[in-house]
């Protein structure tokens, strides 16, 4: 069985993860992972680096973005959070 993590957080989401792009990539090939995630909190920032990163290591990537977005008070809730992936 194969494992793929989908919610997996770079440095790029600031003060959510020490995680570098480099160490992420390395970690995932010595695991022996086909494929691996990267959902950033608000931002793409990394999307670029990790893609390349990714291929190079023979790695399939998935972007993907981890989304707040602040609601009105209106329906009671403050805040929402949104996973969305390619």
């Amino acid at each position: 069985m194969d494992f793929t993590p989908l919610d997996v957080k770079s440095s790029y989401s600031l003060l959510k993860s020490p995680t570098r792009i480099s160490d992420l990539v390395t970690t995932a090939k010595e695991r022996g992972y086909k494929a691996l995630a990267l959902t950033d909190e608000n931002v793409l920032y990394g999307a670029v680096e990790f893609y390349n990163a990714a291929k190079k290591a023979g790695i399939k990537p998935i972007l993907g973005l981890r989304l707040v977005v602040a609601l009105n008070e209106t329906d009671g809730h403050s805040s929402q959070r949104i996973n969305a992936a390619e």
